[in-house]
């Protein structure tokens, strides 16, 4: 532990983690002109793309409660997939 650090946790079941994951993956892929097996807009309108979205919400909302109970001077959002 790092002093004056920190850390705190968005926790998705396994599911929706999967699916935040692969829609992450895709984004990422466009933007960074890696080839894919589906375009970012098929991706857009599959149902992990709500996990996207539900994490992100869960992420602001979670920072949102930092910001008010403390000084933020930054954060950083991680997304590690277990086993992947």
């Amino acid at each position: 532990m790092i002093e004056g650090v920190t850390l705190h946790h968005v926790i998705l079941n396994e599911v929706k983690m999967e699916g935040y994951g692969d829609t992450k993956e895709a984004i990422y892929n466009t933007f960074l002109g890696i080839e894919q097996n589906e375009s970012s807009e098929e991706v857009m309108w599959k149902d992990e793309f709500l996990d996207y979205i539900y994490y992100n919400r869960l992420s602001a909302e979670e920072i949102q409660k930092m910001a008010r109970i403390s000084s933020i001077s930054n954060f950083k959002c991680n997304y590690k997939s277990c086993g992947r």
